[in-house]
């Protein structure tokens, strides 16, 4: 194997929370509110069901073949050529995903806490601490998630706790009042946005080192997550109206603006961008690790490390290629990631599942057959 660190199951836990929470903790609810506008919060908790499926199919293709990672399990299991074919499709999916949350890291940066600084400079600093994460390897990105994540709870946490006497209900009138194509629009988005992204531990799973009820925390952590997002959303409505909340891209900033408790407590937004920032780190980490492993299991290479910072460069540059402004990644590219994360998080997975299973069955049939 390329990586040569593992990881414990509270690890795996902590990174699929982070990962999930991830960018979604300021855009999932203007993203989701779009579609079901005052009903979006009812979307959004009747999708987590589907979302934990999602992880559970996850889980399901990657035991077909535990030591692989999704690359090398789709030259083992579909061949050569058409395994690569599939396995170079997710290695430029992560790609893509992981440019997109540097150019969200570089956007909000600019225009909510810094707007003097050029985006550029934020996105040079935001790669160079990648690189330097990936650098010191898996352990330590797991290890280094441990001690952060309680900072990114604790202030969501705080977060919903000192808006609740600013909560409206109001705002969620008339409930159910949307069409129910756009409720399905909503919980479709709802799943494939926060949950789909999570295929990413494919390239992670194989080196997890202690493996008993793996599947039960992983469902547990998404669980929390999901009830996490939806929360959120609900929020955001409660507090800020549907209006306000579909077209502000960071809702949840928003919302942090909005507390104030007493005379000496208000103007918390810094701590709202902190635990974005920290979220968002994690995930983007996450995707360039996925991106540099696949690049050399793709290509067959002894080693990734040596592709880090190059990569790292790539990451830069494409961010400026892939969204110019921030009036595009709104407009343009946030609905493409949403079909990206739909067919790589949900159905090109189960599609893959039913293939792997067709075929275990087949050589199993055929193990019997030689031995009769």
């Amino acid at each position: 194997m390329l990586e040569k660190g593992r990881i414990s199951v509270r690890q795996l836990a902590v990174l699929l929370l982070l990962a999930e929470i991830g960018d979604m903790i300021l855009v999932f609810p203007s993203v989701v509110t779009s579609f079901a506008h005052q009903d979006a919060w009812i979307y959004s908790f009747a999708g987590i069901p589907l979302g934990l499926l999602v992880v559970i199919i996850m889980v399901r293709l990657y035991k077909f073949r535990p030591q692989y990672t999704i690359i090398e399990s789709l030259q083992d299991v579909i061949g050569k050529w058409l395994g690569s074919f599939i396995g170079l499709c997710y290695l430029l999916f992560y790609f893509i995903s992981a440019t997109v949350y540097v150019r969200e890291v570089g956007d909000f940066i600019t225009t909510q806490v810094l707007p003097q600084t050029p985006v550029r400079v934020i996105n040079l600093l935001f790669v160079a601490i990648l690189g330097w994460g990936l650098i010191h390897g898996l352990e330590t990105i797991a290890r280094s998630s441990e001690i952060l994540m309680p900072v990114v709870i604790l202030f969501l946490l705080l977060l919903i706790l000192f808006l609740l006497p600013q909560a409206n209900p109001a705002h969620l009138q008339p409930i159910m009042g949307i069409n129910f194509f756009k409720g399905m629009q909503s919980m479709l988005v709802s799943v494939s946005y926060p949950f789909g992204e999570l295929i990413v531990f494919l390239m992670i799973l194989p080196y997890v080192k202690e493996q008993p009820h793996m599947l039960r925390d992983a469902l547990l952590t998404t669980l929390i997550g999901g009830i996490l997002l939806s929360v959120t959303v609900l929020m955001s409505i409660l507090v800020i109206g549907p209006l306000l909340t579909e077209h502000s891209v960071y809702a949840t900033f928003v919302l942090s603006q909005k507390i104030q408790i007493g005379e000496f407590l208000e103007r918390i937004e810094a701590f709202m961008a902190t635990a974005w920032v920290i979220s968002t780190y994690v995930k983007c980490l996450l995707y360039y690790y996925a991106f540099t492993l696949a690049t050399a299991q793709l290509f067959k290479l002894r080693d990734y490390r040596p592709f880090i910072m190059p990569f790292a460069l790539l990451l830069y540059g494409m961010a400026f290629i892939i969204s110019p402004n921030i009036k595009h990644y709104t407009t343009v590219v946030v609905p493409y990631i949403n079909e990206l994360d739909l067919t790589y998080g949900l159905v090109l997975p189960i599609m893959l599942l039913g293939v792997y299973w067709i075929k275990d069955r087949l050589n199993s049939a055929d193990t019997l057959g030689s031995r009769q």
